[in-house]
């Protein structure tokens, strides 16, 4: 069950709602995340074609590409605080987890997930076109995803 969640997780803030239908591309953001530390929206992921390889204990895994539509790349990465952490915890609500804290900061979000007695702790770097999150505990090995946007979808 934390696998499953921990996969789901990631594919929430990397791709912004994994498994769903591809949408058309509206619009895009600025390419350079904005720092605004107030709590509103700030621009960290692009929306589009996205292309994420995972490595678990540094060995590469199957790259995967889906589309992030403006509305989930919103809801998921761009919005508010409170939008975030609402997104965070409906995922994780699917998978039978809870959300511990959550750190806005800038281009990074990090929080923990406890998933059957399992904490992990969850971390995601934007850069409007790249992204990078590490997750680590819960007694596996470090998991670290990068992905980048290929294009419109």
């Amino acid at each position: 069950m934390a696998s499953r969640s921990l996969l789901a997780s990631v594919c929430v803030l990397l791709t912004a709602g994994c498994g769903s239908a591809p949408e058309p591309e509206q619009g895009k953001v600025a390419s350079n995340p904005v720092a605004n530390g107030s709590g509103m929206a700030a621009l960290r992921l692009n929306p589009g074609r996205w292309q994420q390889v995972g490595a678990l204990a540094n060995a590469a895994g199957p790259a995967e590409s889906r589309c992030v539509s403006p509305e989930e790349a919103l809801t998921t990465a761009n919005g508010s605080d409170d939008q975030i952490r609402s997104a965070l915890t409906a995922q994780a609500a699917k998978d039978g987890c809870t959300v511990g804290s959550v750190t806005i900061k800038g281009p990074t979000i990090s929080w923990t997930q406890t998933c059957s007695g399992a904490t992990l702790s969850m971390s995601s770097d934007y850069r409007g076109d790249s992204s990078t999150t590490t997750i680590s505990g819960g007694g596996m090995p470090t998991l670290t995803t990068k992905s980048v946007r290929v294009g419109d979808c």
